[in-house]
């Protein structure tokens, strides 16, 4: 396949803008890193009285440590305004409320050249499929009668804080035809942030998902003191119960091996900015779900998707050990010190997959 010419892309020239749904710490983090290459960001918000104050004091009335924005990022609760004339698309919304979302607004989506979800989380739908924001969003677009709207993933090891104070960062740009995507990735990238190209989508997808599941056992562990022997093992584990879900439901075993699957698994399962491996923390603590979650600061993928990847093991017959035990914990069918326990009662199998 040949990579298409800059004049072939209708968001190369002088006019770009670029559209941000969620004004959560990921939406806006990403309208602060990609405010310097489009003159015009505009960023939806769902409250309109936190997008005035937004709009007026240029800080986030939730997130102290968010830089100011900058003069091109345009906060709004009008969905329209937002829309209007964008080239590009990111939907950052909390998997939870793409539901709602699209019901309202699908109608008022454009066809426009590019939409990039970047939220991580998967549901079990009614059928015992593995359902996704991507999905969600390519089927509401197809309803709207744009079939032909592309939609990509942009995805990988990425805190918001970090994207936000534009420290180096390395995503994944992922479509089925991402060849055809070579000019975008090349116009959206810049010296701190990077794209790279991936033909997998549905890995790329999973790979952001099953992660957050993987880090609230991981902070099971952290509240425990288990150490670093046992994290780095409990790392290669859950990378190879990752790869059997994921290939189980459609997606190359060596997109997993990738940023959006080791990657951002390393991430998540280390680091303190984590929500999900935070929860797992306090619950290891003894905290209530409902206290973990508030405690975590923020929404906990991880919760939901544990439910609808340990289904989907179950249907496909697949062993899914961790996920599992993170839903019977989550669930309050286990305490997270038996879930451990549990887990370290593994019986001598091959390390492969």
């Amino acid at each position: 396949m040949t990579r298409t010419s800059q004049a072939s892309v209708p968001n190369a020239g002088p006019a770009q803008k670029l559209a941000v749904l969620g004004g959560g710490a990921f939406g806006t983090a990403l309208a602060c890193a990609f405010s310097r290459r489009f003159p015009e960001v505009g960023l939806w918000l769902h409250e309109p009285e936190a997008a005035e104050r937004l709009a007026s004091s240029r800080r986030h009335p939730t997130l102290a440590w968010m830089p100011p924005l900058s003069a091109a990022i345009r906060p709004t609760a009008d969905l329209a305004e937002v829309l209007s004339r964008a080239t590009y698309v990111i939907c950052a919304l909390p998997t939870d409320v793409y539901g709602d979302f699209l019901a309202q607004h699908a109608s008022k989506l454009p066809a426009a050249p590019l939409y990039l979800v970047a939220s991580k989380g998967a549901r079990l739908g009614a059928d015992g499929a593995v359902e996704t924001p991507r999905r969600w969003l390519e089927a509401a677009l197809a309803h709207a009668g744009h079939r032909d709207t592309r939609v990509a993933l942009l995805s990988g090891p990425s805190f918001a804080r970090e994207v936000a104070e534009e420290r180096f960062t390395a995503l994944v740009l992922a479509h089925e035809a991402s060849e055809a995507l070579h000019d975008d990735a090349a116009f959206l990238s810049g010296p701190k942030l990077r794209l790279y190209l991936n033909d997998d989508p549905v890995g790329v997808e999973l790979g952001g998902a099953l992660k957050n599941v993987m880090a609230i056992a991981a902070g099971f562990m952290d509240a425990r003191d288990f150490g670093e022997n046992a994290k780095a093992a409990f790392i290669a584990r859950a990378l190879a119960e990752m790869t059997r879900l994921a290939e189980g439901l459609g997606a190359k075993r060596e997109t997993l091996a990738g940023l959006s699957g080791l990657g951002d698994l390393l991430l998540t399962c280390h680091g303190a900015q984590s929500r999900n491996r935070t929860f797992g923390e306090h619950l290891g603590r003894g905290l209530s779900v409902a206290a973990a979650r508030a405690a975590a600061g923020g929404v906990v993928e991880g919760e939901k998707t544990a439910a609808a990847a340990y289904a989907a093991a179950e249907r496909l017959g697949l062993r899914a050990f961790i996920a599992e035990h993170v839903h019977k914990v989550v669930s309050g069918q286990l305490s997270p010190s038996v879930a451990l326990e549990k887990l370290g009662e593994w019986s001598p199998i091959s390390e492969h997959l």
